[in-house]
């Protein structure tokens, strides 16, 4: 028995200072433990998010910041690409010289497993 399992990404924003060293060994699983600011359903709606995301976040940033959000370009395309392969996708807008925002669209299987490799691991039990 096969069973098609579906995927979402969860959306999330966190701010930070830039010195927080923490925030990157939380992670993940620090993250989903959290309700988050977007479910999205398709590559599609994960690059547009995080492209608007990252536009508001950088009309909250001082001149220097956006500069060096600006170095950026726009990478919707690559955050599409990234969503297809079904891996999370991870943005940071600069807003000062002391905070960033992190972006980052989890994914997760529509079953509450929080991987794609969790989630094949799960449909060859099912067999």
């Amino acid at each position: 028995m096969t069973s098609a399992t579906t995927h979402r990404w969860l959306g999330y924003i966190e701010e930070h200072e830039l010195t927080d060293t923490d925030r990157r060994a939380e992670g993940r699983a620090a993250r989903l433990a959290n309700t988050p600011a977007a479910v999205l359903s398709t590559p599609d709606e994960v690059a547009q998010w995080i492209t608007a995301e990252m536009a508001h976040q950088n009309k909250r940033a001082d001149e220097d910041a956006r500069q060096v959000n600006g170095l950026m370009g726009d990478r919707s395309s690559v955050n599409r690409s990234v969503a297809v392969k079904g891996s999370s996708v991870y943005a940071t807008v600069r807003i000062s010289s002391t905070i960033t925002v992190d972006l980052c669209a989890e994914i997760q299987a529509s079953d509450g497993c929080s991987s794609p490799a969790r989630a094949r691991l799960q449909a060859e039990q099912q067999r």
